[in-house]
C-alpha cells in the first residue's frame, strides 16, 4: 500500500489528465514514479518490529517534492532510492542491507460497495498457487507457503527472523469522496499488484474511464529490471519510451502464463450515485462482477 501511495504522490505534481492516456509522456512519468517508489520500498520496507522504517519520510510531501525534482522529462535517469530519513526527523537505528522482490501467485481480491458509501478492498493469498500444498487433517484450509515473501539471506532487511512478518505486495485501495467510498479496486497478481492498481487509480480518476474500460486497457508494469509493457499501446510509444532510456520487455499474446495474468488480475467498483454502480473485472480470468 504504501508503494502505491509514494506512486500516486510522485504522479499528484503532474498534469497526468493533460498528457493523454497512454502516451509518451504519460508512460513515462507513471514508470519513473513507480521505479522510484520499488527503490525506496526494497531499501527500507520491513516489519518495523525487526527493521527501523522511516515511514513518515516516505510519504511526507516535502520528500515527495525532493524525489519528483529528479524526475527527467526527456530522459529515464539512474533509479535509487533516496534518503527519507532526511525528513524522517532523526537518522535510523540501525541499517539494513536492501532486499529483493518475491514472486506470488496464489492471490484472490475482491472488492464491495454498498448504497451508502460503504465499501470493502479485500486481498487475501496463500502465495503460490495451492500454497504449500498442505491441508492439516480435518481443518479444510490450505497452508500458505509465505516463507518465500522472506529473503533467504541473513542481516537483510527482509531476511527471514522468528516472530517476523514478510514484506508483501497485497495492495487493497479505496477512493473516497465526500459521501464515502467512490472506488474499491484491488488485484492478484503478486509483485505486478502494485502497479496495477496505481494505475487502475489515475485511469479512472485522471482519465474519467470505467472499471472495465480501465481493466482492459494496456498497462505497464516496472516491478522487474525492466518495465514490461503490453503491445497495445503502439510500437510508436515503445520506441519513443526506449529512445527515453526505457527498457521494455513487450508483453503480449505470444506470453503465455497459463491461469495468471500478466499484468495482474483486477477488479474494481465505481459508485456513480447512491442507486448506480459499475464495476469491471479481468475479462480472462476466473472472476465476475454482481449487484444485488
Amino acid at each position: 500500500g504504501l508503494t502505491s501511495a509514494m506512486t500516486l504522490k510522485l504522479l499528484n505534481g503532474f498534469d497526468i489528465g493533460s498528457m493523454g492516456h497512454n502516451s509518451v509522456e504519460m508512460l513515462h512519468a507513471f514508470i519513473y514514479a513507480a521505479r522510484l517508489a520499488y527503490a525506496d520500498r526494497f531499501e527500507y520496507m520491513a516489519d518495523p518490529e525487526f527493521a527501523d522504517v522511516p515511514w513518515k519520510g516516505m510519504v511526507s510531501d516535502a520528500y515527495t517534492d525532493i524525489r519528483r525534482a529528479g524526475i527527467d522529462a526527456s530522459t529515464l535517469g539512474g533509479i535509487a532510492p533516496g534518503d527519507p530519513w532526511a525528513l524522517e526527523g532523526r537518522r535510523p537505528t540501525e541499517i539494513l542491507e536492501s532486499s529483493a522482490p518475491a514472486l506470488d501467485r496464489g492471490t484472490t481480491h475482491l472488492c464491495v460497495i454498498d448504497g451508502e458509501g460503504n465499501g470493502v478492498s479485500l486481498t487475501n493469498t496463500v502465495m503460490s498457487g495451492f500454497g504449500s500444498g498442505i491441508i492439516p487433517k480435518g481443518s479444510g484450509v490450505v497452508m500458505n507457503n509465505g516463507m518465500m515473501w522472506y529473503d533467504p539471506v541473513p542481516g537483510r532487511v527482509n531476511s527471514i527472523m522468528p516472530g517476523k512478518f514478510p514484506l508483501n505486495n497485497m495492495t487493497p485501495a479505496l477512493v473516497l469522496d465526500d459521501r464515502g467510498v467512490k472506488i474499491a479496486v484491488g488485484a492478484s497478481g503478486g509483485r505486478r499488484i502494485t502497479n496495477c492498481v496505481t494505475q487502475l487509480i489515475v485511469k479512472m480518476v485522471d482519465f474519467g474511464m470505467g472499471p472495465q474500460e480501465s481493466i482492459d486497457s494496456p498497462r505497464a508494469d516496472c516491478s522487474l529490471p525492466a518495465t514490461s509493457i503490453d503491445p497495445r499501446v503502439g510500437s510508436d510509444v515503445m520506441a519513443a519510451l526506449e529512445a527515453k532510456g526505457h527498457r521494455l520487455q513487450a508483453i503480449g499474446n505470444e506470453y503465455v502464463q497459463t491461469g495468471f495474468a500478466s499484468f495482474a488480475s483486477p477488479v474494481a467498483i465505481i459508485r456513480d450515485s447512491e442507486e448506480s454502480f459499475v464495476a469491471g473485472v479481468d475479462t480472462f480470468h476466473s472472476a465476475h462482477a454482481q449487484g444485488l
